[in-house]
């Protein structure tokens, strides 16, 4: 018996989603507790290029991964010289999807670390 419809992007979709939200849990946290520690005029720099994302329309931040993870990029490049390839894979849209929702799980934790 066949469905009469494809369930593979309803089953992609629920495994991004699990993904980056465990991703972004623990990098959130992790962030959080790092910026809590470090009190340094740095960390205010630090601070707003981790919530740059938030700042910025998906379309950019994409863009920008684009940029950084591409084939023709330094990382991009090394990846690849390795047999990893990130652009158009399902890995991009757990990265994709991660960094667009850390600023606010980063964001999230400061305030209670901070106390």
């Amino acid at each position: 018996m066949t469905l009469p419809i494809d369930p593979s992007p309803l089953i992609i979709s629920l495994a991004t989603t699990c993904a980056a939200t465990v991703a972004t849990f623990f990098l959130g946290i992790a962030g959080g507790a790092a910026h809590v520690r470090c009190a340094r005029q740095s960390a205010c720099v630090g601070r707003r290029i981790l919530t740059l994302p938030a700042g910025a329309s998906a379309t950019v931040v994409g863009f920008f991964l684009l940029l950084i993870l591409g084939r023709r990029s330094f990382i991009g490049h090394a990846l690849e010289g390795i047999g990893i390839t990130i652009v158009f894979s399902w890995p991009a849209t757990v990265i994709a999807a991660t960094v667009v929702a850390f600023p606010l799980m980063y964001r999230t934790t400061l305030a209670p670390l901070s106390k």
